[in-house]
């Protein structure tokens, strides 16, 4: 199910989230740490990120969380492991900025599972009115138009501007999160049953309705 929609503009926080493990598709915790503090250590002030996910059992994937922890301390960036869904559904409805960079800086042709095959923490971020601002490999640009509900990002530098643009353009941000609402419907349950039942007639399926 996807989270209800904000009642308000946001808390000045940017949020991922992905389960924490090493290997595989790795959700890129310790890029967005440096990305974000690269723009803590340029100026960016009274903003936050939030890293939210499932702890992984297993010495490796422990080992990775201190890395994780480690890299984050001394900024303003806040880790938070196993929370109960209520609690994670307000982590998306406070935030205003959703940030996703699986596949960062990897081969995605010889490697194409360490990109985000399709992306439901962004639609489910999008349905709570955060403006994603995702890297554009795996199923993302599938899910966000650049410019029109949201940013994609190939390099860091990228990263850095959309964001910033976002945090200094309130309208903007406001705008882009209404797109995001609107846009992320695509994947509701109406839209998917009509999308079935569309596909199956193109087959000449029959479909018998309840």
């Amino acid at each position: 199910a996807l989270p209800p929609e904000r009642t308000g503009e946001g808390q000045p926080s940017i949020l991922s989230v992905g389960r924490f493990f090493a290997g595989q598709h790795n959700k890129q915790h310790l890029t967005l740490i440096r990305a974000f503090r690269r723009l803590v250590d340029a100026g960016l002030a009274g903003w936050e990120l939030r890293l939210v996910g499932g702890l992984t059992p297993g010495a490796a994937h422990a080992a990775y969380l201190e890395n994780v922890r480690a890299a984050a301390h001394g900024y303003p960036i806040r880790i938070e492991t196993d929370l109960p869904f209520d609690q994670l559904v307000e982590r998306y409805r406070e935030a205003a900025i959703y940030w996703h960079a699986a596949g960062f800086g990897e081969d995605e042709e010889r490697a194409p599972i360490k990109a985000e095959h399709f992306g439901i923490t962004t639609v489910e971020a999008m349905a709570a009115g955060c403006v994603p601002v995702v890297i554009a490999r795996g199923g993302q640009p599938e899910l966000v138009t650049h410019g029109v509900d949201g940013f994609l990002w190939q390099t860091l530098d990228e990263l850095h501007a959309c964001t910033l643009r976002l945090v200094a353009d309130a309208p903007l941000r406001s705008r882009l999160a209404a797109a995001a609402r609107a846009a992320s419907r695509r994947f509701d349950q109406p839209h998917f049953d009509a999308a079935l039942v569309k596909t199956l007639a193109q087959a000449g399926i029959p479909v018998v309705k309840p």
